[in-house]
């Protein structure tokens, strides 16, 4: 098994939640507005609406620390990536979206990068390890 597909934790994501994901990004990405390059940066994404997630970024023991609201940016199959208000200290958390229209999905990530962009805005991301039962 290729060492990409394998949780910290020993997980798998296998072919059943794959497929689950698949079908949860495309629903994530037709909810996600479509991004507008601002005319001062245009290498900085500017949405007109958020889709709002609950974060809880997970200690090395993989125990939960205190949850917070983010704002998805993007979300797919292999990568998730959000703004948020304060640094995170954790590299891996658990994302938790909810909707009408979605449902609730939750994802296992592996945080990988954070930006700090004007305004106090926070912007990190990395990759879905797996999906975890609602």
């Amino acid at each position: 098994m290729p060492s990409w597909n394998r949780c910290r934790w020993g997980g798998d994501l296998g072919s059943a939640s794959r497929e689950e994901l698949r079908r949860h990004a495309a629903q994530l990405s037709a909810l996600l507005p479509r991004p507008r390059p601002r005319a001062s940066d245009a290498a900085v994404e500017e949405t007109s609406a958020a889709l709002h997630a609950r974060l809880t970024p997970l200690d090395e023991s993989g125990s939960a620390c205190e949850t917070r609201e983010v704002e998805v940016r993007r979300f797919d199959v292999d990568r998730v990536s959000f703004d948020h208000g304060a640094p995170l200290a954790n590299r891996h958390a658990v994302v938790v979206l909810e909707g009408a229209c979605l449902g609730r999905l939750v994802a296992e990530v592996q945080l990988s990068w954070c930006r700090y962009r004007s305004g106090g805005v926070y912007t990190s991301g990395g990759r879905v390890v797996r999906i975890r039962g609602a």
